[in-house]
């Protein structure tokens, strides 16, 4: 199925519904020419359920102070667009940020949070099918969709796919974390990284601990930091190349990461916390310290 003028399959897409994947007409995610992500609406409920909450936390007269400060943890979302493809179909996109296009090599691990992940109205198949994917899930709190890391020395991407993810038992998880990182080179700045991304973790759970309007169920974090590495050429050390570096030691380091929460097809309203993602966070948080290097 040929895309429209303008519009491109999205190069560091880990899991989720990929464009064609099946057979030619199935829609997937999309690239924009102006950096902006499309994700198909789904058929109902998914596709409904996920349009009216993005529809509900960006709505522009919002006051509600546990929605707005929900924002900084999502994609920005620019309302529906729709395209009409080459065989006819005229297809409904919900149109987002595509937070990697600020990097250069952007480095990308995508996890599903939650012992958990199907919700209220699955059937008795679905759950099956939920459980059958990772039985290690249940114990973990999350799973590990994928991930791609750029590798500076043959300036490629190693990519681990979601049968990858699929297979990690408890006992990978710390291994497999680690490969997200071990590109990087430098252990003061893998440090400073991981460092980073707690705190953003930190931050997520601060704002679940303080809501009870939403239960989140198989929803994803999406990690990123920058892979591209140039040699600074007075000191000798590791700089990036995007971005404003900073200094910290003998190593110049890059503030340039990011994590975000993805994927709401399975979002419904509550009146409690939601202990379900909060254990899978709790869980990787305390995965994420295990990296950080003890001090001697």
């Amino acid at each position: 199925m040929s895309l429209p003028d303008g519009l491109s399959i999205p190069p560091l897409q880990i899991a989720g519904h990929f464009h064609g994947e099946k057979y030619p007409t199935e829609l997937g995610m999309l690239q924009t020419s102006d950096k902006c992500l499309l994700k198909p609406v789904q058929d109902p409920p998914r596709g409904t359920t996920e349009l009216n909450f993005y529809n509900t936390v960006f709505e522009s007269s919002c006051k509600d102070t546990v929605i707005l400060n929900l924002r900084n943890f999502l994609p920005r979302y620019f309302r529906t667009h729709t395209i009409k493809l080459s065989t006819g179909i005229e297809a409904l996109y919900l149109k987002m940020e595509d937070i990697t296009c600020k990097y250069h090599k952007p480095c990308v691990l995508d996890i599903k949070v939650g012992a958990r992940t199907y919700d209220p109205d699955a059937d008795q198949a679905k759950i099956n099918y939920e459980l059958s994917k990772s039985m290690h899930a249940q114990q973990m709190g999350f799973r590990i969709l994928g991930m791609k890391v750029f590798c500076p020395l043959t300036g490629r991407y190693l990519s681990f796919d979601k049968q990858w993810g699929k297979k990690l038992k408890e006992s990978d998880i710390i291994p497999a974390l680690a490969q997200f990182f071990n590109e990087v080179g430098c252990e003061q700045f893998k440090s400073f990284v991981v460092r980073q991304f707690l705190g953003r973790l930190t931050e997520i759970r601060d704002w679940f601990t303080s809501q009870k309007q939403f239960v989140f169920y198989a929803s994803s974090l999406l990690f990123v930091y920058e892979g591209s590495p140039v040699e600074n050429e007075k000191s000798d050390v590791w700089v990036h190349d995007t971005g404003t570096a900073r200094s910290h030691g003998d190593v110049v380091q890059e503030a340039l990461t990011d994590v975000r929460m993805i994927d709401f097809a399975h979002v419904f309203p509550a009146n409690c916390l939601d202990e379900n993602f909060l254990f899978g966070l709790n869980k990787l948080i305390s995965y994420f310290e295990i990296l950080i290097p003890q001090d001697k």
